[in-house]
């Protein structure tokens, strides 16, 4: 079923795709995708010419929100890898206007901290999300306000308890309650 729907597309991806890039260039159907990953699971980890995993091309192009769920499920550190920009797929979704609730609350589950990761210009991915080009959606925009916040405050108050070796065992309980009610 993947070869007979690649054969069918005319979109272009570069010669350096793999064919889990291709498929998502295609904008292959969950079933197509979900056979790739079966029959080439060493797809998932194949850079583009770009440095980018099938996950960020999914992100990039706004696939849908099953594909990227079967993607970072198969791949969950994917969340977190950068390409050549030092962009995280997220970022790209962001950048894109490619970002509802539900594809936020995919990344949030696999990797909380993707929220704060800046990239090689020093943008987070709501930062991105602002500066693309795309109408921000007021829900979007709070979550991901909301989130990061959160986000910052968790890692700096970690950081700074990390330091102190007599940091109280309620601390570090009340710390880890709170990110794990959180996300």
């Amino acid at each position: 079923a993947a070869r007979k729907f690649l054969r069918n597309q005319t979109s272009s991806p570069t010669v350096e795709d793999s064919i889990l890039h291709k498929a998502i260039h295609a904008d292959a159907p969950l079933n197509v995708i979900c056979e790739i990953i079966i029959h080439q699971p060493n797809a998932l980890f194949f850079e583009n010419e770009l440095g980018q995993l099938p996950l960020h091309v999914a992100a990039y192009c706004g696939l849908k929100q099953d594909v990227i769920e079967a993607l970072s499920r198969s791949y969950p550190q994917a969340a977190m890898e950068v390409d050549e920009d030092g962009r995280t797929p997220f970022h790209l979704a962001c950048l894109q206007g490619h970002v509802n609730e539900r594809i936020l609350e995919t990344y949030l589950e696999f990797h909380p901290s993707v929220l704060s990761t800046e990239d090689y210009n020093e943008e987070t991915p709501l930062e991105c999300y602002i500066s693309g080009d795309n109408k921000a959606e007021a829900s979007v925009m709070s979550m991901l306000q909301d989130f990061t916040g959160h986000s910052n405050k968790i890692i700096k108050h970690y950081e700074s308890c990390s330091d102190d070796s007599s940091m109280a065992a309620t601390d570090r309980m009340s710390l880890s309650s709170f990110t794990d009610a959180r996300y």
